[in-house]
């Protein structure tokens, strides 16, 4: 089960690099987007730092990933991008919904895996 541990994180960190490293120098092509699809993706960069903000947090989060360092701290960090990538891609693009559901299921799986580490964050009630 560590092995699967280990390869899960370092498969997710460089998933995470790659996506982010591509946000900053644009070296995979990315698909022609029309309709609502590109009518939120325009909204969203025209705004500028939101692009910056997730191009940042998956470059430090694949590189914690991979180095193994901070890993339930980014693991937490990086559950609000996880989700509107996934709800990004079932509201606009159902079919390109390949990648984003990969990097889901092993975000999903590093954070039960590091259930431990969140104990002391999901206590129903405090003293």
């Amino acid at each position: 089960m560590k092995v699967l541990n280990i390869i899960v994180r370092i498969l997710l960190g460089i998933s995470l690099l790659i996506f982010g490293l591509n946000k900053a120098i644009h070296f995979l092509p990315m698909p022609p987007m029309e309709g609502e699809k590109a009518q939120f993706m325009m909204a969203l960069a025209s705004s500028e730092y939101i692009f910056k903000i997730v191009m940042v947090m998956e470059i430090l989060t694949g590189i914690a990933l991979l180095v193994n360092r901070f890993v339930p701290l980014f693991l937490i960090m990086f559950v609000p991008i996880t989700v509107n990538i996934i709800g990004f891609h079932l509201s606009f693009d159902i079919a390109g919904i390949g990648g984003a559901a990969v990097v889901t299921i092993l975000h999903v799986y590093l954070l039960f895996v590091n259930l431990d580490h969140f104990k002391g964050f999901l206590k129903f009630k405090t003293n």
